[in-house]
C-alpha cells in the first residue's frame, strides 16, 4: 500500500501521529511518537525520516515496534503539495535544542517536565512574523530555540528589547490571564517551542526549578515595568515643571500663575486666610531695549527676577506675567505686610548693578508696583485685574513707586 502525499503540522498527545493513505488510515498511534517515521507496510514503504522505525500493517494490527527516540508528535494529512523535506525540517526535539533555554537549565534529567515538553509544538517564524499581538489574549509561553525576537509597543515602532536563544516570552499573560501588552516580532528566522496554558501549569507542578524560573522572570518583568513607570512619571513631572518655568528668568511663567496660583487664591477664599499679591513693571523698558538692545534688556529682566526672589519668603512665589511684567504671590499675607514687601522689592531693584553682554555697566532701572489683597474675589483673575489697574496708577503718578 502506497502512502499518499502528506501535510505535517505540530500536534499533541494523546492522539499521536496520524498517517492517511489513498484509501484509509494506514497507522493510528494512540500515544506520543517521533515526528520522523519510517512506515513499513505489507507491500511497500515510504521513507519519512530514516533511522526511526515504526512497524505496522494497518490500524487493526496496530504497532509492532517503536524506536526509543520519542520526542515530538505531529498530525499528517493528505495534501497534494506536501514536501517530504518538511518532515526533515521538523525533526525530533532533542536535548541540544533545549540546553540553552534558561527556564529548563536546572530541571533534572528524569523529571516529568521533559515528557511534557515532548508533546509541545515547535514553530518556525520568518522575519516579520508576529508571535504575540498587543491587546490580544495569549494562553501560551514560548521558548526561543534559535533566532531573535523583538518586543515592540507597535508593529512598526522601535524595539524596546530583544529576546534571543534561551529566552522565553508570553509567560506573564499566561500567569495573569491578561492580554499581551506588546507585540513580539521575529527579527530573524526564529524557532520557538510553544507551551500551551495547560501544559505550562503542569510544568510548574512537575518542576520546582521551572516554577522558580517563572516566578523570577515574572517578578523581573513586573519590576522593570514598575521602574519604567516611575521613570516615565518622573519624566512627565519634569516636563510639566519645565512647562511652568520661564525659560529666560527661571521663575514661574504665566501658565503656572493662571493654573496653580488660581487654586491658591480659591483655597484662601474658602479658608478665610489672608492672601495678597503685587504686580510690577520695569519702567521705560521699551526705551531701554531700543537704546541698549535686547540682550541688555534680557540681562535686566534676569537681574530683576533674582532680586524679586531674594526679597520674598520661600513660601512666596514669583512669576513672569509677560514681557517686563512680574507678579509676586504672597499666601498668608495681609495687605499692610504686602505693601512692606513691595516697597522693599522696589528699593532692591533700584539699587541693582546690571552689566551688559560686553561687561559694561548698564543704567539703573526702576519698577512700578500695584499691591492688592484678597477680599470678595474667590479667583485670581479679578485680583490680578485690580493689581494691574493700581500698577498703571503708579506709572501715572510718576513711576518707581508702590500703589495699593
Amino acid at each position: 500500500m502506497k502512502l499518499a502525499a502528506l501535510e505535517a503540522r505540530p500536534f499533541g498527545a494523546p492522539e499521536g501521529l496520524r498517517l492517511l493513505c489513498e484509501a484509509r488510515p494506514l497507522l493510528l498511534f494512540r500515544r506520543p511518537l517521533p515526528l520522523g517515521v519510517l512506515a513499513r507496510t505489507h507491500g511497500a514503504a515510504e521513507g519519512l525520516h530514516a533511522g526511526v522505525d515504526v512497524l505496522a500493517t494497518d490500524p487493526d494490527e496496530g504497532i509492532k515496534g517503536v524506536s526509543p527516540r520519542t520526542h515530538c508528535v505531529a498530525e499528517c494529512r493528505r495534501s497534494p503539495s506536501f514536501d517530504m523535506g518538511m518532515l526533515a525540517r521538523m525533526s525530533s526535539l532533542t536535548q541540544k535544542d533545549l540546553e540553552g533555554v534558561l527556564a529548563l537549565r536546572d530541571i533534572a534529567p528524569g523529571s516529568p517536565a521533559w515528557s511534557l515538553l515532548d508533546t509541545c509544538a515547535r514553530r518556525e517564524l520568518a522575519v516579520g512574523d508576529i508571535l504575540l499581538h498587543a491587546g490580544q489574549a495569549n494562553d501560551r509561553m514560548h521558548f526561543v530555540l534559535g533566532g531573535l525576537l523583538s518586543v515592540r509597543l507597535a508593529k512598526t515602532s522601535e524595539p524596546l528589547t530583544t529576546i534571543g536563544p534561551g529566552g522565553t516570552v508570553g509567560e506573564l499573560s499566561v500567569v495573569d490571564t491578561m492580554p499581551a501588552t506588546a507585540f513580539v516580532v521575529a527579527e530573524q528566522p526564529t524557532r520557538v517551542l510553544t507551551v500551551l496554558g495547560d501544559a505550562f501549569w503542569k510544568l510548574v507542578e512537575a518542576s520546582p526549578d521551572f516554577a522558580r524560573h517563572v516566578i523570577t522572570t515574572v517578578t523581573a518583568q513586573v519590576r522593570r515595568s514598575t521602574v519604567s513607570l516611575v521613570r516615565s512619571l518622573d519624566a512627565n513631572a519634569e516636563l510639566e515643571a519645565s512647562a511652568m518655568i520661564d525659560g529666560l528668568t527661571g521663575v514661574y511663567n504665566r501658565r503656572w500663575l493662571l493654573d496653580r496660583c488660581d487654586r491658591l487664591a480659591a483655597r484662601a477664599a474658602v479658608d478665610g486666610a489672608p492672601f495678597a499679591l503685587f504686580m510690577l513693571d520695569v519702567d521705560h523698558f521699551k526705551k531701554f531695549n531700543d537704546t541698549y538692545g535686547h540682550p541688555a534688556g534680557d540681562a535686566v529682566l534676569v537681574a530683576v527676577a533674582k532680586a524679586l526672589v531674594a526679597c520674598v519668603r520661600p513660601s512666596d512665589h514669583v512669576a513672569r506675567y509677560g514681557g517686563e511684567e512680574f507678579v509676586v504671590v504672597l499666601p498668608g499675607t495681609i495687605l499692610e505686610r504686602a505693601r512692606e514687601v513691595a516697597e522693599r522689592t522696589r528699593t532692591a531693584v533700584s539699587q541693582l548693578e546690571v552689566r551688559g553682554t560686553d561687561g559694561a555697566p548698564l543704567p539703573t532701572v526702576t519698577i512700578s508696583i500695584g499691591v492688592v489683597a484678597l477680599s470678595v474675589e474667590a479667583a485670581l483673575a479679578p485680583l490680578i485685574a485690580r493689581a494691574d489697574a493700581l500698577l498703571y496708577e503708579a506709572k501715572k503718578n510718576g513711576r518707581n513707586r508702590v500703589e495699593g
